[in-house]
Parts: C-alpha cells; structure tokens; sequence
C-alpha cells in the first residue's frame, strides 16, 4: 500500500520507537513503511501527539541541521 502525504501510515506500522538517551526528556524516532519516520515527545509516554514525514522530508530536515540552516 502506499501512504500519501496526507494520509500517512498507522502509527502501529511503526518500529520501535528510540531515543538517543536514557534521561527520558528527548524526542522519540520510529522507522515506518515505505521510509516514513514519526516523532514523539518521551515524556508523553507515548500518549501525545505523533509527527510523520515522509522519506524525503526527513532527509531535508535532517540535511537542514547538519548545514546549520535550523538550529
């Protein structure tokens, strides 16, 4: 199935979510179908909302910070 940008995968097609720290008071990563990546606050312990982007909008955001256009 393909997921449009306007309608992106259910969050439970999602792998596991990960942080880069134990701390608890980061964002969290899940890897989804057709290279979709969603974002989390951990401290909503999984309750709050859910960002999805696509494959290509995560690579711009990504790209965005590394060349300190974002910050």
């Amino acid at each position: 199935m393909q997921y449009p940008r306007t309608n992106p995968p259910p969050v439970e097609l999602f792998t596991d979510w990960r942080d880069n720290t134990n701390e608890g008071s980061c964002v969290q990563i899940a890897h989804g179908p057709e290279g979709w990546v969603a974002v989390r606050d951990s401290k909503d312990h999984g309750h709050g909302p859910v960002l999805c982007f696509t494959a290509q909008e995560w690579t711009a955001f990504k790209d965005g910070l590394a060349s300190g256009k974002l910050t």
